[in-house]
């Protein structure tokens, strides 16, 4: 069965089908389809998350950390939070909260994460958190047996 509109008739039915613009006619709005989310509910949930939350505090430096610990280039952009370990190499969001989160400028994080020669700068260089010293940029290596 076709789902009504919210003025009750059938999508097809020629009040939707002329030009819209005309007195008496409108596009076709279908009342049982909901638009998309901006935030899934799952997610909304998992970033007020107490985990979530502590590691992205870590991530509120006032400044570039890479362009404190002399990072080649100059400081640009607005500061984004930097994951020295990426989402989708530590499995997921959850995963990934495990590893530090820093404070980038927008210029040094997309350098990091596509220039080889910042990649390796940044597997070398270490910051402090919490007692330990973590590279910028965690290499990830996987076994044979593991693929």
């Amino acid at each position: 069965m076709s789902a009504l509109c919210e003025c009750g008739a059938k999508k097809n039915h020629a009040v939707h089908l002329r030009a819209v613009g005309l007195v008496g006619y409108h596009l076709y709005r279908d009342p049982t389809r909901a638009g998309l989310k901006a935030v899934s509910d799952g997610r909304r949930a998992y970033q007020q998350s107490e985990a979530h939350q502590e590691a992205y505090a870590a991530a509120s430096a006032p400044q570039c950390l890479a362009g404190l610990a002399g990072a080649p280039g100059q400081c640009l952009g607005p500061l984004t939070p930097h994951h020295t370990l990426s989402r989708s190499q530590a499995g997921g969001l959850e995963a990934a909260d495990k590893f530090p989160v820093v404070s980038l400028c927008a210029y040094h994080n997309d350098a990091i994460e596509s220039d080889p020669k910042m990649r390796r700068w940044a597997e070398r260089t270490t910051f402090e958190r919490g007692g330990k010293e973590y590279p910028f940029r965690m290499r990830q290596t996987r076994k044979v047996a593991d693929l």
